[in-house]
């Protein structure tokens, strides 16, 4: 079977149909039986500490590692995931970066490069074609952190510097400059922190903390605590969904997590178990497509990293 690299465009400028992907050019024919051969879901190779975001009906996921502890690359999808095409951006690759979709262009921030901890971004609008560009601004190095969009800014939330945590929050554009300290910061010894956006409210899991500060004209205000969630946590994500926020998977106390936990938007104290991941996992990638959460690779209880994706319905 051969392989050919298309750009598939459709005639309006939907994201959800402008795709590069790998298509089949010699489909395989099925088994004897006429029945579809039913194969487990999995990525395009084992990665972990990913980060993962939408644009349209597309998953966009990657800036992890794989087994090798290299960069696993960055890929776009449509929601089946069969066919993801590597949208390999230019500059130095780097794992534990984080991904955002800023006004239909994609910041792909940070991230260890082996050698330091990049304070660059490469960039490119999201369409019929790529254009990359890198931006070296600021000295704004991170790894591990959470990236939050608001109104056309990017703000890049916690991680570390390569030496020690970092505590303040910095917003940069969709072209990763005009970099802006903002008002937020959160405590440094926090060892992992994952959040979400919710109209104009940037909320953050952070240890056995929620916190939440809020977005304006000026930008993001300071985080306040305004909920506990059991256990100190980490490598989970943070989802929001039907009005609730979703923490996904994880470390609690140390400990993987096949948990997706939920509380009510306007109380963050109210914790449940929501639904179960076929494994526990942590250090993944997650995304939430027409009420199905997908769960990117990670990191599995043994130690191994997975290249397995998981749909659980909401």
């Amino acid at each position: 079977m051969t392989k050919t690299l298309l750009l598939l465009i459709a005639c309006a400028p939907n994201p959800a149909e402008i795709l590069t992907g790998w298509v089949d050019s010699e489909p395989d024919s099925g088994p004897d039986s006429g029945l579809p051969e039913v194969e487990p879901e999995t990525l395009p190779l084992p990665m972990a500490w990913l980060d993962a975001t939408t644009w349209g009906g597309l998953v966009i996921f990657g800036g992890g590692q794989d087994e090798a502890g290299l960069s696993a690359g960055t890929w776009i999808s449509d929601a089946s995931l069969d066919d993801p095409a590597d949208l390999i951006p230019p500059y130095q690759p780097t794992v534990n970066a984080s991904l955002a979709v800023v006004d239909d262009h994609l910041l792909v921030h940070g991230g260890d490069t082996g050698d330091w901890v990049s304070y660059c971004t490469s960039v490119t609008p999201l369409g019929e074609t790529l254009d990359w560009t890198t931006a070296c601004e600021g000295n704004d190095r991170r790894t591990g952190h959470e990236a939050l969009v608001w109104q056309g800014r990017s703000y890049r939330v916690g991680g570390d510097d390569g030496t020690q945590r970092v505590g303040r929050v910095v917003s940069a554009d969709n072209a990763g400059v005009d970099l802006r300290s903002e008002d937020a910061t959160l405590s440094a010894w926090r060892t992992s922190s994952a959040g979400a956006v919710v109209g104009d409210r940037a909320l953050m899991v952070s240890g056995s903390q929620v916190l939440e500060a809020h977005f304006s004209d000026d930008g993001l205000g300071p985080f306040t605590e305004v909920g506990q969630v059991a256990g100190e946590r980490a490598g989970h994500v943070v989802l929001v969904h039907d009005e609730l926020l979703l923490i996904v998977g994880g470390l609690v106390d140390h400990v993987p997590s096949d948990r997706v936990w939920a509380a009510p938007l306007h109380d963050l104290d109210a914790w449940s178990e929501h639904a179960s991941l076929p494994e526990p996992v942590h250090a993944h990638g997650a995304v939430i497509l027409d009420d199905q959460l997908l769960v990117l690779g990670g990191i599995t209880a043994d130690g191994e990293v997975s290249d397995a994706v998981h749909r659980i319905a909401l």
